[in-house]
């Protein structure tokens, strides 16, 4: 019988290409399934070896955020306790907190308040501040925010207020309803379709809270006006028109009524 040459024999070859196609296979399963490589961070924990986080890819996707943001100026992570590096940070109820690394910021948003309380980081006065200019309107928003940054950095200004609509006419009060000032021309509060003038900045949110009171104490007459804001807002086509007009023959209007249109 004949020897078989196995170098040149139809199993070798096979093999030969069976090997040529399972070994790319086996070496792309490895790299798909093998861990990551991740380098120790300040924290103890890890993070990527690109250097970033699940929170700073997060951070890279996320919507810009909006609203106003104070720098609540912590020297230490309120997490690790490491010096903030000035590079991190985590928003939190309108506060910009620091932290010492990237790590920190997903375990801070797990409970902040408990890591703020063992830090021993006062946060409340801050908050309670943020709130006050959020919840402000008009001159009111200005001198609560005035105030705000005597005491913090604001690192993002607030919102922008929506531009106020409708039909607004000047009440022409020469006193202010709130302290009894005469009215210095640039302080208002828009109410009910009216535009009430005051003394300071301060009166505008004292006013707001307590309009009616005020309005009568100071005995200026405001209904007639408020009424004839109303028919105008209120009526449509020829009727608005003509409601308008009366409005106009009485008192100044310091803003048209909004289009038709605007009001469907």
């Amino acid at each position: 019988m004949r020897a078989t040459n196995f170098a040149n024999s139809p199993i070798r070859r096979w093999a030969a290409r069976a090997a040529a196609f399972a070994l790319p296979l086996a070496a792309l399963l490895f790299v798909a399934h093998a861990p990551r490589v991740f380098a120790d961070d300040c924290c103890g924990g890890a993070k990527p070896a690109d250097g970033k986080s699940g929170e700073s890819a997060k951070a890279e996707t996320a919507k810009e955020p909006a609203g106003l943001l104070v720098d609540l100026g912590n020297a230490k992570c309120p997490v690790m306790g490491g010096k903030a590096n000035g590079k991190t940070w985590s928003e939190w109820n309108g506060l910009r907190v620091g932290h010492c690394c990237p790590m920190c910021t997903a375990k801070f948003a797990a409970n902040p308040e408990q890591y703020l309380k063992q830090a021993g980081v006062d946060w409340k006065a801050a908050v309670a501040a943020i709130k006050k200019v959020n919840e402000a309107k008009g001159a009111g928003r200005a001198t609560a925010l005035a105030e705000l940054k005597k005491h913090w950095t604001v690192v993002r200004e607030p919102a922008a207020a929506p531009a106020p609509k409708g039909t607004l006419v000047d009440l022409a009060n020469a006193k202010c309803p709130v302290r009894g000032g005469a009215v210095d021309g640039k302080t208002f509060s828009e109410w009910n379709g009216l535009r009430v003038g005051h003394c300071c900045p301060g009166c505008g949110e004292k006013f707001l809270a307590n309009a009616e009171k005020l309005l009568a104490g100071a005995k200026i007459e405001w209904k007639a006006a408020a009424d004839a804001v109303k028919s105008v807002d209120s009526a449509t086509g020829a009727d608005r028109a003509k409601a308008l007009a009366d409005l106009k023959a009485k008192w100044k209007v310091v803003r048209e009524p909004a289009t038709e249109d605007a009001k469907k």
